[in-house]
């Protein structure tokens, strides 16, 4: 990630490049550490617990971003009836989006928008 901080949320998916030379039969002993929690593939650690969808604190979300979940519109309904504008949240999917600008794209598929909380 180039030192650069990215959403660790739960229940998102997390796309990472990681680099290994050949002759290997796949990466063994893979941790990721952030925000220090420490996160692996299940298989290799069988006895750490498993993660749960929430926030963070067993519980379901319940807001984004200080929004309650209830408030916020669900596409294909925009916040403007016609459109999001800069800063609306939208729901998408299993994911609240942000609008960057303008936008009357949909949310989970547009650069219009960042992901910043998953349901």
């Amino acid at each position: 990630w180039g030192n650069i901080p990215k959403s660790f949320a739960p229940g998102e998916t997390v796309n990472a490049q990681v680099m290994y030379y050949m002759p290997i039969t796949g990466p063994v002993n893979f941790v990721a550490e952030k925000d220090g929690k420490r996160y692996a593939f299940k298989f290799e650690y069988p006895k750490l617990p498993d993660a749960k969808p929430g926030d963070g604190n067993g519980g379901p979300i319940t807001s984004c971003e200080g929004v309650p979940i209830s408030q916020i519109k669900v596409y294909p309904e925009f916040p403007k009836g016609t459109h999001a504008a800069q800063g609306d949240l939208i729901i998408d999917g299993n994911g609240v989006y942000k609008a960057k600008w303008w936008s009357n794209k949909q949310p989970s598929v547009s650069s219009d928008y960042t992901k910043v909380c998953s349901l």
